[in-house]
């Protein structure tokens, strides 16, 4: 069975809250409150998503990996990716249905992308790279104990990135059969932030 894409159920979000793999783990528990459970952290995260802009990735039918986009601002919006040990195998797939909604996003205003990721998170920089992002700054004292954090930044509309990939994504990008009839709507508010789990 291959890997689907589908949109974020509470329930599924939940399961991968309560089985993040531990870099995700760390990254997500340093910024919130101590003793934030990762299934209640993320069922209040699903409640914020703004509809149509987040995405769970099912590997047989098990959810693997929760993603998506959050506006900071009119123009600057939040990627964020979450994901259990079994993300990895569906990191391609999510890659692909990212680049997809690339003309959405600058559709609906966006002319930018920012992502956080800890320090030491190898895979999540390699992605971000393999992606298109670029690493702009790091973030001293971001997490709750000090944790030094990185800022990505994409650059919607800058063409896709064509260094090789040890996972090895094809660079075309199929229609997304689910966006709806005028889902690139900008959402009239910001959402509260996605690091959660």
């Amino acid at each position: 069975m291959a890997i689907e894409i589908r949109e974020p159920t509470l329930l599924d979000i939940t399961f991968i809250g309560a089985n993040l793999r531990p870099e995700d783990y760390r990254e997500t528990m340093c910024q919130l409150p101590a003793g934030t459970k990762g299934s209640t952290a993320m069922a209040a995260i699903y409640y914020d998503l703004p509809p149509g802009w987040s995405w769970i990735a099912y590997d047989n039918g098990q959810p693997v990996a929760v993603f998506g986009f959050q506006p900071m601002t009119v123009s600057v919006w939040s990627a964020w990716a979450l994901g259990t040990r079994r993300m990895t195998r569906a990191i391609p797939a999510i890659t692909r249905w990212c680049w997809g909604q690339e003309q959405r996003l600058i559709d609906a205003g966006v002319r930018r992308l920012e992502a956080r990721t800890i320090e030491g998170h190898h895979q999540a920089h390699r992605w971000l790279e393999r992606l298109g992002c670029t690493r702009v700054c790091e973030l001293p004292d971001h997490g709750r104990d000090g944790e030094l954090f990185y800022l990505y930044a994409w650059h919607l509309g800058a063409g896709r990135p064509t260094q090789n990939s040890r996972y090895r994504i094809r660079t075309h990008v199929p229609e997304n059969p689910q966006a709806a009839e005028g889902a690139g709507t900008h959402p009239a508010a910001p959402a509260a932030e996605q690091d959660g789990r």
